[in-house]
């Protein structure tokens, strides 16, 4: 049977952590069977998959130990575009049920899908699609309806969603906030094994809690001397971190650049976020990391 996994986002998480650290290690990968693929390259594969039995491999290389294909791929595009995660509709409403509808369609009756998401408070998420600018998504104006007062995002309607569009798939969900300490697990849910995850890549998820002089000097040393292990490198990390300090808390760099009234609403919408998480934490066929 084939196996499917895919990296969803959420728009203003990873910023392409996962996607790069999938193209830096597709010949490893490949020799554990895992296939990472760019979206057009899983649409292609999908398309082989629905042809005859003898129909050709597209990445040219071999199968998982179970038997069919692991195909990996980080594909936010299937969440939609930045324009419309807020929109008149509501938060990532617009168009999401037929684009997972559309994939499922593409998948052989006896395929495994997994779909990966991170989640994140509004102070995390929201300000790079309120922000103007290229790219930007709704103005707040046009946002406040979508958000009214007194609530918080509302990750577990989207994550409800996608299980009714997708119900035979795993969902495994994780909040942004926690990557640093569960970056091991997202990675191992993505290629099916925790034990063996390919270093190439791996030590900017090891960053991540580290202070600006901590990254600056670890990035020197693993160009120097790249450790062969991730157990290794995370012991190198930790050096690192007790001798140049680890990230203080504080907001996102893009929230104060929102106006002041827009800021106190992104932070009031936060006051939620613990139990939108628990909601999330409760709903049947998910996996809740850390």
């Amino acid at each position: 049977m084939a196996e499917v996994v895919l990296h969803l986002g959420a728009h203003g998480t990873d910023e392409g952590l996962i996607a790069r650290w999938l193209s830096l290690n597709v010949g490893a990968l490949r020799m554990q069977g895992v296939q990472p693929l760019s979206a057009s390259q899983m649409l292609l594969a999908l398309t082989d998959m629905l042809g005859e039995p003898a129909s050709r491999d597209p990445s040219g290389h071999g199968s998982a130990p179970g038997g069919g294909p692991r195909l990996v791929a980080s594909v936010p595009a299937l969440l939609g575009p930045v324009q419309e995660v807020l929109s008149p509709e509501g938060f990532y409403q617009r168009g999401i049920g037929r684009r997972i509808e559309r994939f499922g369609a593409m998948l052989p009756h006896d395929t495994g899908v997994t779909l990966c998401l991170a989640v994140g408070s509004a102070q995390r998420v929201l300000p790079a699609l309120l922000s103007p600018g290229e790219g930007g998504g709704a103005a707040w104006p046009e946002a406040r309806a979508v958000l009214p007062d007194h609530a918080t995002l509302p990750w577990a309607d989207l994550v409800t969603r996608l299980h009714a569009q997708a119900p035979g798939a795993r969902l495994v969900v994780w909040r942004h906030e926690d990557l640093p300490r569960v970056w091991p697990q997202v990675l191992g849910h993505l290629t099916g094994d925790a034990e063996n995850i390919p270093v190439d890549g791996a030590g900017e998820f090891t960053m991540l809690g580290l202070s600006a002089e901590a990254r600056t000097r670890l990035r020197r040393y693993l160009a120097a001397k790249p450790p062969p292990s991730l157990r290794l490198m995370q012991r190198v990390v930790d050096a690192f971190g007790a001798s140049y300090g680890l990230t203080e808390a504080g907001p996102p760099p893009l929230l104060q650049h929102l106006p002041e009234a827009l800021q106190a609403r992104l932070i009031a919408l936060d006051d939620g976020y613990a139990e939108e998480v628990s909601r999330l934490a409760a709903l049947e066929g998910v996996t809740l990391l850390g």
